[in-house]
């Protein structure tokens, strides 16, 4: 069950109790709250797109580097890994703009992940722009996956600030997946 959908039977049930009990001041503002959990039932485009079925990696998806996965499928993948952590877990708007592609929270801490399906290895500039442009909004650490791997620039950028970023090559990638999708 979603955020929104959760304030709104909390909403709904305190309404009918305030109600009920001719508190119509403060009824009149959980109608308010009521309402604003509607549209965000059904405005919330951070919902997976694609159903959880067709988010089903298999051994040979991950052998052969998720060559039939699209960019779109990695990061809502990513998103479902993480909501199977334990993560409440927002998939955020396709863009090129060095942003968060995931966002995932669970109890008061906030990870920015950036999910990058690269041939190539992700170098400093990257990392450093990703950091750079999404420090305040993550309160733990920015966390960037690639399918690929990390330059030694990279790698050494992130030891220095280890506190705030991490950083998943290819292989820690898979193994993620084979412990949180294992059948």
């Amino acid at each position: 069950m979603g955020f929104w959908a959760v304030i709104f039977i909390i909403t709904l049930v305190v309404g009918i109790v305030l109600f009920i009990s001719d508190e119509y001041g403060i009824w009149f503002v959980v109608l308010i709250i009521w309402i604003i959990s509607i549209i965000g039932m059904t405005g919330n485009k951070s919902e997976l797109t694609t159903p959880i079925k067709s988010l089903f990696v298999s051994e040979s998806d991950l052998q052969n580097n998720f060559a039939n996965i699209s960019w779109r499928e990695m990061e809502e993948l990513t998103g479902e890994l993480f909501r199977r952590k334990g993560y409440y877990v927002e998939v955020t708007q396709a863009s090129n703009d060095y942003g968060i592609d995931v966002w995932a929270a669970k109890d008061e801490m906030v990870i920015g992940i950036q999910v990058k399906k690269w041939q190539s290895d992700v170098g400093f500039d990257d990392v450093a722009k990703t950091l750079g442009s999404n420090l305040n909004k993550a309160n733990k650490y920015i966390l960037i996956s690639t399918t690929s791997f990390f330059t030694a620039q990279a790698l050494k950028h992130q030891r220095l600030h280890s506190t705030i970023i991490e950083l998943w090559d290819t292989n820690r990638f898979k193994e993620e997946l084979r412990e949180n999708f294992a059948e």
